[in-house]
């Protein structure tokens, strides 16, 4: 009887230890290998299932059962109700009460499936199965070529013409790129839809302006048929499509205001869009969100800040704004000056077209120039030279008349140069292989520099800093010598720049010389 006894006590161990939670197997070398998928049962385009049929996915791998929920999502939407149940490597689908007669349905996990040690799928799992006889073969496919790995680009699909930023509201599809920024849509049922896609940073699968990106189309309205095979690539438009905003106001000086806004304003607003007591502001300059305006000294406590309309960076219009700000008022002031990133900045700002300066360094001692930017910024002229040096630099500012109450504005600064580094060019043999106008865009950590070509031609970067790049080109269908983004309504696809060429080495004094042709993709 006790021998009995002990042989309950080790089955009941070994019953309590199969039912243990899973979790990550300790020690070892560390695992890496993303799950695969093994098997699906019915297979994949399987017709005529039973509306009562339970879809089984196999996994290479025990699968963390946290995520399973959210990376799947049944198309078309809103249409039929699942439940899971998930068992070590294997994922069962069942419908509530049935599946739709002579329906077709895809099932897609996206991505964020995971083993238990946390690694993702490397591509989204696309299934497809009908209840009736039949599944159609129109398809869309297509790339993103300017995502980043970084980047969840979610492309929608909707039934009916919609705008694209009102896709997913409306969604009847929907994928995620894979790793190469390549998307597909299978089986898509006759009819007309809307193509759009988001680069989705707060992952709620659905269209957030304040923090999602959009995804433009060539082809925003897609008729499909049962054999329509479209090739579709679209464009992320970083930023978004809200008009710019304006949150608050500060007057620095009487010659200088301080403005924030919710997003960067275009540099080809005209300073006459700041009106000041009924005057146009003289200039401004654009830091980010951040915009500074300089105008008429203003010799009141208060001012009014009216601002017309203004243009973001992608064109889209905000304003006007209507503001009412306290004059910050200087009495027996001391000048300030600050040398920030080459250059030397004024406090308060004044306005004066160039600036003597004397340079301290340990192997000479010379007067320079400084050239005006805006007022109280002025940058070196291009006979500092072009090599980064150490020194002191001695500063007496002519005390101007807009501002009596600064009795002393002279100093002695330590500062750093650091030289404009030299370049070389780079030429661009383009044949006929190209259409007409094409835009070509040199980007790399350097700087980015672009240029447009009457093909065929010879196109030239002059003064390329030197470093490594990557070459782009989009293909400029309004000849207007730019990049253009697209346009919400009416709709006006994007000019996508998709990639050339990898690792160009531009060597400083050097003219780095290249033929391309579209077949370089």
């Amino acid at each position: 009887m006790i021998k009995n006894k002990h042989i309950w006590c080790f089955i009941l161990v070994l019953f309590l230890a199969g039912c243990a939670a899973q979790a990550p197997p300790s020690g070892g070398p560390e695992d890496k290998t993303p799950p695969e998928l093994v098997s699906i049962y019915p297979e994949n385009e399987a017709l005529n299932v039973p509306v009562d049929q339970s879809i089984t996915f196999t996994f290479s791998e025990t699968i963390n059962p946290s995520n399973v929920q959210i990376s799947l999502t049944l198309f078309p939407l809103n249409t039929t109700e699942i439940s899971l149940k998930i068992r070590r490597n294997r994922v069962t689908i069942s419908p509530k009460t049935q599946w739709d007669n002579e329906k077709v349905y895809s099932l897609i996990f996206n991505r964020s499936i995971q083993d238990l040690r946390g690694n993702n799928l490397e591509e989204p799992i696309v299934y497809t199965f009908s209840t009736g006889s039949y599944i159609p073969q129109g398809s869309i496919t297509g790339s993103v070529p300017n995502f980043t790995p970084k980047d969840r680009v979610l492309i929608g699909l909707a039934e009916g013409e919609w705008r694209p930023d009102s896709v997913f509201n409306h969604l009847s599809y929907l994928t995620e790129v894979d790793k190469e920024g390549k998307y597909q849509f299978q089986a898509i049922p006759p009819g007309v839809y809307t193509l759009s896609g988001i680069v989705d940073h707060d992952k709620s699968k659905s269209y957030s302006p304040t923090f999602d990106d959009l995804a433009l189309p060539e082809t925003l309205i897609v008729t499909m048929t049962d054999s329509t095979r479209s090739v579709i690539d679209l464009g992320i438009v970083r930023g978004n499509f809200v008009p710019v905003n304006y949150i608050t106001g500060k007057n620095l000086f009487p010659t200088m205001t301080a403005l924030k806004f919710t997003k960067q304003i275009s540099a080809e607003n005209s300073p006459t869009s700041f009106i000041i007591n009924d005057f146009p502001a003289d200039t401004f300059r654009s830091e980010g969100n951040d915009v500074y305006i300089y105008h008429p000294m203003i010799k009141d406590s208060i001012y009014s800040l009216y601002i017309t309309t203004l243009k973001d960076t992608l064109g889209v219009v905000g304003g006007p704004f209507l503001d009412t700000l306290l004059v910050t008022t200087f009495n027996d002031t001391v000048g300030k000056l600050l040398w920030q990133d080459n250059t030397l900045i004024l406090e308060p700002p004044i306005k004066c077209d160039t600036l003597n300066v004397t340079l301290l360094t340990t192997s000479d001692t010379l007067e320079h120039y400084m050239i005006s930017q805006f007022p109280g910024r002025f940058i070196p002229d291009k006979r500092w030279g072009i090599t980064d040096f150490s020194g002191r630099l001695v500063v007496n500012v002519p005390l101007p008349e807009d501002y009596p109450s600064v009795i002393r504005w002279s100093d002695t600064l330590s500062i750093k140069y650091q030289a404009e580094r030299e370049g070389g060019r780079f030429i661009l043999h383009v044949p006929e292989s190209f259409e007409d106008k094409v835009g070509f865009i040199l980007t790399g950590e350097p700087r980015r520099y672009q240029n447009t070509l009457e093909t065929p031609g010879t196109c030239i970067f002059e003064n390329v800093l030197a470093g490594e790049y990557s070459l782009w080109y989009y293909l400029d269908k309004n000849k207007n010598s730019r990049q253009d983004y697209g346009w919400m309504d009416p709709y006006q696809p994007p000019e996508i720049a998709r990639p050339l060429l990898q690792n160009i080495q531009i060597r400083a004094r050097w003219d780095t010389e290249i033929t391309v042709n579209r077949e370089s993709e």
